[in-house]
């Protein structure tokens, strides 16, 4: 199967971070990419994990984060 994953928000400080099944490091992090998009192979059965987060500095001060997230699973 394939996975597409698209965040969309204004936040500026804003992550994305795609996660394996027991995987230590993730499979796509937006801190490194220009656009908030990934679109892969899933390679492993199991559960995958999707995770939003603001940079730690925002948080800190208790910012907030609105977003849209899409996700697309589809045939290999």
């Amino acid at each position: 199967q394939s996975l597409e994953v698209e965040l969309e928000t204004l936040a500026p400080g804003a992550s994305l971070q795609v996660l394996a099944p027991q995987r230590p490091q993730a499979l796509f992090m937006s801190e490194f990419a220009a656009v908030p998009r990934w679109r892969g192979q899933l390679a492993a059965d199991g559960d995958y994990r999707v995770r939003v987060s603001l940079n730690p500095v925002q948080r800190r001060r208790g910012d907030t984060l609105a977003f849209t997230l899409r996700l697309a699973l589809g045939p290999g």
